[in-house]
């Protein structure tokens, strides 16, 4: 899996190079610089940093469910939804936070 990422960067340049911003100068070469940093620099291993527990010891709920089950949350007037099963939900859900808002 990991030479299949590595040769991304070199196969896909162009693609990625179109994901950065116009600002960006030298696109080309910021992209083979990350393409080095995470071959080379980081093995490509994320580092497991436990970030789930030091986000729950911060107060963070979170539900976890299995990919496809018809599933979205919210917080405050942010709705969100990882999969694209939950559109029923999410749609729902959105509704009645755009309506929550308009009282306000």
């Amino acid at each position: 899996m990991l030479l299949f990422t590595a040769l991304g960067y070199f196969i896909f340049t162009n693609g990625m190079t179109l994901m950065l911003p116009n600002i960006i100068p030298f696109k080309k070469e910021m992209v083979y610089f990350t393409a080095f940093i995470e071959n080379f620099i980081m093995k490509g291993k994320p580092e497991n940093r436990k970030i789930a527990k030091k986000l729950r010891k911060l107060g963070l709920k979170y539900k976890s469910v299995f990919p496809k089950p018809n599933f979205s949350i919210k917080d405050r007037y942010l709705v969100t939804s990882q999969n694209p099963y939950s559109s029923d939900a999410f749609n729902a859900l959105f509704m009645s936070v755009l309506l929550e808002y308009n009282q306000v």
